[in-house]
């Protein structure tokens, strides 16, 4: 696992409020392979991202593959009879000024290889 530092809005309910995005980011030994978990907490709306690809020492790239986990409601789940209530799914996520946008209440799943990033 690598250092992350995650800036984001919260999300409010009532009195509480939590960051609106989580991040966890790992690697392989040579730093050729990252693996970027992210959640948007937001039941409703996509929400913006910027990973930090310099850090990386990667180029930013136009498109990112990801297997997102969402359902249709924040409070879907699987259940006997409705196994598929909530499934990953490959999506390409397009970045725009270095930006990607989340889907809402979504754990995204961003796998970056060096040689696979193109400018």
């Amino acid at each position: 696992m690598l250092p992350v530092e995650v800036s984001s809005e919260n999300l409010v309910r009532d009195s509480l409020s939590t960051p609106i995005i989580d991040a966890i980011l790992t690697c392989n030994d040579s730093k050729t392979r990252f693996v970027l978990a992210v959640i948007n907490k937001s039941p409703d709306r996509a929400v913006a991202f910027r990973p930090d690809f310099v850090s990386m020492k990667l180029a930013v790239p136009e498109k990112v593959s990801a297997l997102v986990l969402s359902g249709r409601t924040p409070d879907d789940y699987n259940d006997i009879g409705a196994e598929e209530r909530v499934c990953p799914v490959k999506m390409c996520l397009d970045i725009k000024n270095g930006v990607v946008f989340l889907p809402a209440h979504s754990l995204s799943v961003i796998i970056l290889n060096s040689q696979d990033i193109k400018k």
